[in-house]
């Protein structure tokens, strides 16, 4: 009688077995299971009646059903050991990973160059990473991650006062335009089968960056090369940040004078402060954009609160039902924040569907296969043909095959509503945005907020007194900037206490 060898799960009536063992010509489990399709040939008549022997031969199936040759245990380590033979650690591991991450960062740049127009920045971050190769010539520790080309883009671009701000880089990473995500699979193949796992997780890009990690990321970068004393003092761009900022939540032409005269003479906020690095607790606080933010928050918040007779509560009330209306794409919120799914409607689900169309899943696969115009093996495919038999999809071109039809079509009567109530005689413009562009949108919430509008009897009225609505006004933008720049809870409320302090006396 065989002994037991370890092999795949049985799965026969939820049978959780491992064990096999060759019973009468048959694959049995411990529990008396046998693998379907599985023999085992052996001519016993032949063994010592003459000189032929025939030779033992074993067929195992995979999970799908079809046939494959088995493997003995010391086949399939030499076969494991030698493609571990393929990798390579110590000094050589890490020159493969700097050239990776050089790779990686030149794509990026490339890509930012292509959006700006602008060829300087190439050049600027040709110059950043010599300085950086610069700096840790002689040393073990590398101390790169893909946060750190993030960072250096960013740098860059500040020098150069093109106007490109952390929430730009939130915005591309989550969206997939710009190279992060699974980036140790856009690497040559001969790096990536010879540079060591963990510089390939280093790689790999992970999550969307939060909690100040490009902030702090870049402060450290500046100390590491010694910025100041090559470059000068690196100097934020503030009118256009204030610009996006004024944009981004409606608000009326008056702010950005109101917090450009507030910063105009404050020169020190602009600046990034020459911070000695020697731990690796950073304070945001050291960060100009940080302490933009935290100013954008407070005069604002203040004068909506105080100047009553230019802002009243009505319109405090018709500004937050805008702002609610406006909020950031469903893909934004479901990647870097935990959300009850249940919350959504038809919109965001349509939303993230697409997006996970046209964004994640062109980004699955090993680079061979997406080379090779996604060709699956033969087992993938049975899988696929069996998935497709229990959820029938309809096979089609457009980008939102994956989404309902009813969803669809209930979107769709929406859009052609709004266009044809756009088209009428109507004063007022319709609350949904439909195939508006950006500068459509913009416009469309500005007409809200003018005086004709609020007085007309569609608005919906609300019994939350003043201090309610400015309440939840100051929630809304402390969670918006947050996720738009990747900011920390905490540090943000202790810079909008630091800052209320200091301009209290």
């Amino acid at each position: 009688m065989s002994t037991y060898i370890r092999g795949p799960l049985c799965g026969i009536d939820n049978c959780p077995s491992r064990l096999w063992r060759i019973l009468a010509g048959h694959r049995t489990c411990q529990y008396g299971h046998v693998m379907e399709g599985d023999y085992e040939f052996n001519d016993d008549e032949d063994v010592g009646s003459g000189n032929a022997i025939t030779r033992r031969l074993n067929l195992t199936t995979n999970a799908t059903g079809n046939f494959q040759s088995s493997i003995s245990l010391s086949q399939s380590q030499s076969i494991l050991a030698k493609s571990q033979d393929k990798k390579v650690y110590g000094s050589k591991g890490r020159l493969i990973f700097v050239k990776s991450f050089q790779w990686i960062l030149k794509r990026q740049s490339d890509w930012i160059v292509k959006k700006t127009n602008n060829q300087l920045i190439d050049r600027f971050v040709k110059n950043l990473w010599m300085m950086y190769l610069k700096s840790i010539d002689g040393k073990d520790e590398v101390g790169l991650s893909l946060v750190s080309s993030i960072s250096i883009l960013l740098i860059a671009c500040t020098q150069l006062h093109i106007s490109i701000y952390t929430s730009d880089f939130q915005e591309w990473i989550t969206n997939g335009d710009l190279l992060y995500f699974k980036a140790n699979e856009k690497i040559p193949s001969q790096w990536r089968e010879t540079m060591p796992n963990y510089y390939l997780k280093i790689l790999e890009g992970g999550s969307v960056p939060t909690e100040n990690q490009i902030q702090n990321n870049v402060l450290h970068l500046l100390d590491r090369l010694n910025f100041e004393k090559y470059c000068g003092k690196l100097q934020l761009s503030m009118e256009p940040l204030i610009f996006k900022l004024i944009l981004e939540f409606t608000l009326p032409c008056e702010f950005f004078s109101y917090v450009s005269i507030a910063i105009k003479d404050r020169n020190d906020l602009l600046e990034y402060e020459n911070v000695a690095i020697k731990n690796k607790v950073i304070l945001i606080k050291h960060h100009p954009e940080f302490r933009i933010l935290c100013y954008f928050y407070f005069i604002v918040t203040s004068m909506l609160s105080y100047d009553e007779e230019i802002y009243s509560t009505k319109w405090l009330n018709r500004y937050l039902q805008i702002q609610k209306d406006n909020e950031e794409p469903i893909t934004m919120r479901a990647i870097r924040f935990d959300r009850d799914v249940y919350d959504w409607d038809a919109n965001d689900t349509q939303d993230y569907l697409k997006w996970i169309e046209t964004k994640f899943l062109p980004m699955q696969g090993t680079p061979e296969e997406r080379k090779n115009g996604g060709k699956i093996n033969i087992d993938q495919r049975i899988a696929k043909r069996k998935l497709y038999k229990m959820i029938p999809i309809p096979d089609t071109s457009s980008e939102t095959s994956a989404i309902p039809e009813n969803i669809n079509k209930e979107n769709n009567d929406k859009i052609d509503d709004e266009n044809n109530e756009m088209n009428s005689d109507r004063k007022y413009p319709t609350k949904k945005k439909g195939n508006l562009t950006y500068i459509g949108i913009i416009q469309d919430q500005y007409l809200k907020l003018n005086s004709d509008f609020l007085n007309n009897d569609e608005i919906v009225s609300s019994n939350k007194n003043r201090e309610q609505i400015i309440d939840e006004i100051k929630l809304l933008y402390m969670a918006r900037l947050r996720n738009q720049f990747g900011i920390s809870k905490a540090e943000f409320e202790n810079g909008i206490a630091e800052m209320e302090q200091m301009l209290n006396g």
